[in-house]
């Protein structure tokens, strides 16, 4: 199973990539998933972004990445076949069962799944794609639609005990010094704000005069003001949704949408309360700014191919293939 790859054919593969469902492309690329390759590379000294290319495209399947390992990389049986066992089940498994989860069709293990985010995995959620973001949001209503107050209340219950660490510092809530987690800065929100003042303006008002807020950065505010909306939502669901006919409804926020004339420094720190269609879905804006005559289709590939020419560098080969196509999409092409 030997592969040469000159340019013209790891574009092929690209743009294969590309015109796959964008939400299995989101997964792909989510960094906490890409961190997994990138510590696999490095504990065994190769270059994992073209297997994992063409495992997405399905050139490769999961039972062949040893014998690829030991064709394309160089490793010998036994180091290829630990290799393979690693990828696989931390992340190409994973993956495709969080991908299992996030597709329209309803499932008994759901509601454990939602519930399992909510309580050690919802930091990942907050600074997700906006694709991801919304087709949780989608298996969110479905529970809430099925079971309004036992949905309710077994998400913020989870929320309430979530340990993940959401800023490194330490907080003080009720004059005692605790870890940054979730479940602290939830608790830190009621005993400043009180219990029953989730809306938008004491949400501002607790990220912009608080003491404990006073030293976090910006983007620390934005994911603790994405985690207070997102709580807020749940809690006092429906009357925290925008309206009545489920229109422009989102549990957890999407990001603000970047116009063509709004600078970075002109972004409000505060996610939009929205939940937009899979075709409005808005660029990523560690990405940069792209041309407004774009369609949203377009412009998530040029977003997706934008994120693997960071990790495949401009002066490779794979780098330059990148580059041409982002060129050709850019310009309509």
């Amino acid at each position: 199973m030997k592969y040469n790859y000159d340019r013209d054919t790891l574009e092929a593969y690209l743009i294969e990539f590309l015109t796959m469902p964008s939400i299995i492309a989101a997964e792909f690329n989510r960094p906490s998933n890409y961190k997994i390759v990138t510590d696999l590379a490095k504990e065994y000294g190769v270059n994992l972004d073209i297997v994992i290319l063409l495992v997405a495209i399905n050139r490769v399947s999961l039972d062949e990445l040893s014998e690829y390992f030991v064709d394309n990389l160089g490793l010998d049986k036994v180091r290829a076949d630990e290799l393979a066992d690693k990828l696989r089940e931390n992340f190409f498994l994973p993956i495709l069962n969080k991908l299992a989860f996030l597709s329209p069709n309803p499932s008994p293990e759901d509601h454990t799944i939602i519930k399992d985010i909510f309580s050690k995995q919802l930091l990942n959620e907050l600074t997700a794609d906006p694709v991801l973001i919304n087709a949780l949001n989608r298996k969110i209503f479905m529970w809430l639609s099925e079971d309004l107050d036992g949905a309710k209340r077994q998400i913020e219950n989870a929320m309430l005990n979530n340990q993940e660490t959401i800023t490194p510092g330490k907080i003080t809530v009720n004059n005692e010094k605790v870890p940054g987690t979730i479940s602290n800065w939830l608790r830190c929100f009621m005993s400043e704000q009180g219990a029953v003042n989730f809306d938008s303006l004491s949400i501002s008002e607790f990220l912009s005069s608080s003491r404990n807020t006073a030293n976090l950065t910006a983007e620390e505010k934005k994911i603790l003001s994405a985690l207070l909306n997102t709580y807020r939502n749940i809690k006092f669901f429906p009357d925290s949704m925008p309206s009545d006919d489920g229109s422009d409804w989102a549990i957890i926020p999407l990001p603000i949408v970047e116009s063509a004339d709004t600078t970075p420094s002109q972004l409000s720190s505060q996610p939009k309360e929205e939940r937009l269609s899979e075709e409005e879905v808005p660029p990523q804006a560690s990405s940069g700014a792209v041309a407004p005559t774009l369609d949203a289709d377009r412009i998530n590939k040029i977003n997706q191919l934008k994120l693997l020419l960071k990790r495949y560098g401009e002066d490779s080969i794979e780098g330059q293939a990148i580059g041409e196509e982002i060129a050709k999409l850019e310009h309509g092409q």
